[in-house]
């Protein structure tokens, strides 16, 4: 990968994303390497490649799972937002969850939810972007 230039601000999210992230980035790197110590030289291809590529793809999910959560933090607007249905104020009334299919495997996203008692709407912040 070629190196990228980054904003200011985007070097500092991506330092912060690296914190985060570098326990992680440890524990699956002792993973692997305990997974290619326990192969013989005839068992290092084919079945070990699918396992690597798992591995990774976890990981993979983790990393966007993560910088989804630190970018949704930025969407959430504390105890009421305007309603996009009738522009009242909506009240958070809870922290729910969704789960987003990625090709990278599945990611675990939570988002306030509010709930507009003027119209009876309810909606999550960031769900144009997210479903």
């Amino acid at each position: 990968m070629a190196e990228l230039c980054l904003t200011p601000e985007q070097e500092a999210e991506a330092q912060a994303l690296f914190q985060r992230l570098k326990t992680a980035f440890e524990r699956e790197a002792l993973q692997l390497a305990r997974l290619m110590a326990s192969k013989d030289d005839r068992h290092l291809l084919g079945g070990t490649e699918f396992e690597v590529r798992d591995q990774v793809h976890r990981l993979g999910a983790q990393v966007l799972e993560t910088a989804l959560q630190e970018r949704k933090k930025g969407g959430d607007q504390g105890a009421s937002t305007p309603c996009p249905s009738c522009s009242a104020a909506a009240r958070c009334v809870a922290y729910r969850g969704k789960t987003l299919v990625s090709l990278l495997g599945p990611l675990r996203l939570e988002r306030h939810y509010y709930h507009c008692a003027a119209c009876g709407q309810g909606f999550c912040l960031g769900m144009g972007c997210w479903g």
